[in-house]
């Protein structure tokens, strides 16, 4: 009797490499999507950076201090219906709110949050942009980062002191006296 040797993989065999390809497909697909959405949230930072440093040019610049990012680039970042800088608060709508939320968390200390995301719209304004020391006094300034004193800061400070904001202008401590500063305040 002569016994028959099949050649070939069995069923088994066979469900176990499609399954293998299937798990490892829908994780290409996953982190696709995750560097997308990171790349796409990336730009909106970017875009919001862009239209602050656009913002606080044409407020030095005695502006009405109101610029929308589309009429300036004729093209707002994937993702975006409106991003807009108001007098130091920027207003940013998204399609998802969920790219909101990671926009938040991504600028992180760089800004204040005014208003957080609801139905996707946050509306923030940019912290103090100089070093911590108050002696460089450097900044973007009317974001809520200063003593607000209700008289003009004159005679001795010490290193530590923070910055003060006096009627719209920031006073800075600067070799044991209050300076004014450029920036504006409130």
């Amino acid at each position: 009797m002569s016994k028959i040797y099949e050649k070939g993989r069995s069923m088994v065999e066979m469900l176990g490499v499609l399954a293998i390809i299937g798990v490892l497909s829908v994780g290409g697909i996953y982190g696709y999507t995750v560097a997308m959405r990171s790349n796409r949230v990336n730009e909106i930072a970017h875009a919001v950076s862009m239209l602050n440093t656009m913002g606080q040019a044409l407020n030095n610049g005695q502006g009405d201090g109101e610029l929308d990012y589309d009429e300036v680039f004729y093209e707002l970042p994937d993702g975006v219906e409106l991003l807009q800088y108001d007098d130091h608060d920027i207003i940013v709508r998204m399609k998802e709110q969920d790219d909101c939320l990671l926009l938040t968390n991504k600028m992180g200390g760089a800004v204040t949050i005014v208003q957080s995301c609801t139905a996707g719209q946050v509306k923030l304004k940019f912290k103090n942009s100089g070093s911590s020391d108050s002696a460089s006094g450097g900044g973007s300034g009317n974001n809520g980062n200063y003593e607000v004193v209700t008289t003009e800061p004159s005679g001795a400070c010490t290193a530590g002191s923070n910055p003060r904001c006096y009627e719209g202008r920031t006073y800075a401590c600067t070799n044991g006296s209050w300076v004014q500063g450029s920036e504006t305040c409130n």
